[in-house]
Formats: C-alpha cells, structure tokens, sequence
C-alpha cells in the first residue's frame, strides 16, 4: 500500500513553510545580485519522479488485521455523516467557526485516503488515527455543541478515562519476547503511543467561542482514545504471537538501554563546542544541525523509563553522531568544495544519493526492521525538502536552496551509517 501525494498535504506544507524558505533570502552570500542562480524549471523532475512522498515509512512486526482497518474506517465515517451538509450559513452564522469545521472535515476525508493506499497496515493504522481526530472535531464536538448540548466538562471526562486506562495498559506490559529485539519494535511504539496520552497538554483553548472549545476538547479526547485502543489492540496481537514459554526481556532491554545512554553521553560531551561566530553558509548550516542534532537525540536515549523506546532511539542517536562526524570531515577535507551547488545536477544528484542511501541502508542494515524507523525518518526529511523545492519557481539564488539541500546531504549520512549504528546496538542487546 504506498501513500499518495495529495494537494492538501503540499498545501499545508507550503504555509507553514512559506515564511521560513522566504528568510533564507536574508541568508544570501551575495547581496549586489551577482550570485549564482538556479532555473527551477530544470529541478521539475525532481519532484516529479513520483517519489514527493517518503519512500519508506514506519511499519511495526505485528499483523495488524484488515478487519481492524475498517473497524477505524466505519467510526471516522460515522462521525463525518454527523456532519449536516451543507455546513453553511444559515447553521453556523460564524464564517471563521464555519471553516474550521469544513477544514477539519476536510483533513478527516484526506487522512482516510491515505490510509487506504498506505505503504504499511501501521502507516494506515496511524493515518485513521488522525482522520478520527479531526472527524471528532467537526462532527461529535464542534457541530454537537450545537445539535446536542455537548459541553467542555464531559470530554473532558472522557479524556480522563482514556488517561486511566493508559495507566492500566502500561502496567500490564510483560515485555516478554522470543526475539529481544522484535520486542523493543513492539513495545516501543506502544510505549510511545501511551507516553503520548499521559504527557499530552490540555489543549491551550484561547477563542472566545465555545463551541470551537469543544470542538479541541473533543479532538483531545479522541487521540487519547484513539491511541488506548490502538496501542491495546497491538499489545493483544504481539502477545498472541509469542510462545507461552517466551522469556522476560525487560532486564535484557533495560540494561542495554543504560550501556547505550551512558556511551551517548560520553560521546555528547565529546562533541566540539558550539561555533561562536554565525555562519550562514550551506557548510555553516549543516555543522550546525547535524551537531544540534546529536546532540539533542541523546535525551531520546537518557529518558524516562522507557527501555524499548530508548534501545530503538539509540540506533537514530547513533547514526546521528556518526553522520555529524562524516560531514564534519568532509568539510574540513575539502572547504567549500565539498557540497559546491552549481547547478540544478547537483541538487538532483545529492538527493538521488539521499534516496539511493536510504535504500541501501534498509538492505545492508543486519536487522532491517531496527533500520526502519531511523529510515523513516531520514525519509520524511528528503520529502520535505523536495515540498521546499516545488514551492520555488523562475530562476532561484543558490543560497534560497541551502535548507533543501542540507536535508538531502544530512538523510544521506546518517542512512550511511545506520547500517553500523543497528550492528551496534544489536551487540549492546546480545551481549
């Protein structure tokens, strides 16, 4: 199942973006006009190769059941047929309040076509979670406010239980496994879906209205839900599937996570102080996030209990230390001449090698599945990048590029060396 680009994705994408790619002008090396430009009309095919989307997402080692998609299917339909249409004047007055609710509903119908040509049964699973949230807020909160009297202080309650059963939930969780490491794929991410409802903020509603009130409230609620069923649903299957006699692998977990975070922050207080003079150059940027980057992933590692969550983290932290320290070396090798954009060909290549390294990578990886989520992640930045680039037409000075192409040469490092970063942390677990 592979996950369609959409025209709402690249929408949203572009406003929340618009203002940031807009000041990498005031980033520019030259400022009399006499630097190099780029013709966006010969980086079309960059984005226009089919592959916009990330060519790898997140998957989990748990069969989830088609059954169980169409379950989550049914309830967002559910919610959006509550939905009066037309949604017009005459029943909300309010145009701001209007268009909210459409924009909601709207999201919910987008979030459900993308789970119906997923790349993977969790990406499918992840994208009904978010249809079910914005289905909720239009129709069981926002518009049920109107129809139904629905106030504030019964979501929240609602919320409250699903934040008790979280608690229950994640008492229960055995990490038991016949394979160590199939098990922190398992219960990582269902330690991170239930972290999610226990540490989520109350939603910060500032409007005067409300009915939008509940309509947050009521989105609130349905994430919470939303991620106790799916997280319970998960945790039944995993443990449906493994031996009656399958070990304890907490202890095994939990000491690996400690030999991990302890090597992390000995390599963190390694790292090279923070450059004190700016510089806005493509090498400057990517010294800068690539270090930043190492190391704030280190906390992913160092806490709290969380054993699977930090094994896994630690594959990403690792590649993310290891890529800072490529790039750094290249650049001190070569100066200036070690990322020189000249041309639309050399974007196209830094991104064809991004893409080609995330490929290898999942080949070569000794466990694939531990290399997938790093992946993914290096994936979703080389899609991002490619949205930067769409937004850009005529002919574009090189330094407007320099975000774009920092995500293309940063997703190639750190895909270069996840391969390693998994042979590691493997040893950590087996030893």
């Amino acid at each position: 199942m592979r996950e369609a680009s959409t025209s709402t994705r690249r929408g949203f994408l572009a406003v929340v973006g618009a203002s940031a790619l807009a000041g990498c002008s005031g980033f520019d090396d030259s400022r009399d006009g006499s630097e190099t430009t780029v013709s966006m009309y010969h980086l079309r095919d960059v984005t226009d190769d089919g592959e916009s989307d990330p060519i790898l997402v997140e998957s989990v080692p748990v069969q989830i059941e088609q059954s169980l998609l169409d379950e989550r299917l049914r309830r967002v339909s559910g919610l959006l047929q509550r939905v009066p249409t037309p949604l017009d004047q005459e029943r909300i007055p309010n145009g701001v309040i209007r268009e909210r609710l459409l924009r909601a509903a709207d999201d919910a119908t987008t979030s459900s076509q993308h789970a119906r040509s997923a790349q993977t049964q969790l990406s499918a699973l992840q994208a009904l979670t978010r249809a079910r949230e914005r289905a909720r807020y239009a129709a069981a909160a926002g518009w049920a406010y109107t129809a139904e009297n629905r106030r504030v202080p019964e979501l929240q309650a609602a919320h409250r239980q699903s934040v008790n059963d979280a608690r229950t939930l994640r008492s229960t969780f055995a990490y038991r496994g016949d394979d160590p490491i199939r098990a922190a794929l398992v219960y990582a991410h269902l330690e991170r879906n239930l972290d999610v409802v226990l540490n989520d903020p109350a939603p910060h509603v500032t409007e005067s209205s409300p009915l939008l009130a509940v309509a947050e409230w009521g989105e609130h609620a349905e994430t919470a839900r939303a991620l106790v069923d799916d997280t319970r649903y998960l945790h039944d299957r995993y443990t449906a599937t493994i031996s009656d006699h399958a070990p304890d692998v907490e202890d095994t977990l939990t000491a690996a996570a400690e030999t991990l975070a302890m090597r992390l922050r000995d390599r963190r207080a390694e790292l090279p102080p923070e450059p004190t003079e700016l510089d806005d150059g493509l090498a400057g940027r990517l010294r800068y996030r690539l270090r930043d980057d190492a190391e704030s992933s280190v906390r992913r590692v160092t806490g709290p209990a969380a054993p699977a969550r930090a094994v896994v983290a630690a594959v990403v932290t690792i590649s993310n230390f290891a890529a800072y320290d490529q790039v750094r070396t290249r650049l001190e090798e070569d100066g200036a001449d070690a990322y020189r954009i000249v041309d639309a060909s050399d974007v196209r290549e830094l991104r064809a090698r991004a893409l080609q390294a995330i490929r290898d990578a999942l080949e070569e990886s000794p466990r694939p599945a531990l290399a997938r989520p790093a992946l993914a992640d290096a994936a979703t930045a080389v899609s991002f990048a490619d949205e930067s680039l769409a937004r850009y037409s005529g002919d574009v000075r090189v330094s407007r590029l320099y975000d774009p192409v920092r995500r293309y040469i940063a997703a190639a490092a750190r895909a270069q060396n996840l391969p390693s970063a998994c042979r590691e942390v493997l040893e950590t677990v087996e030893s």
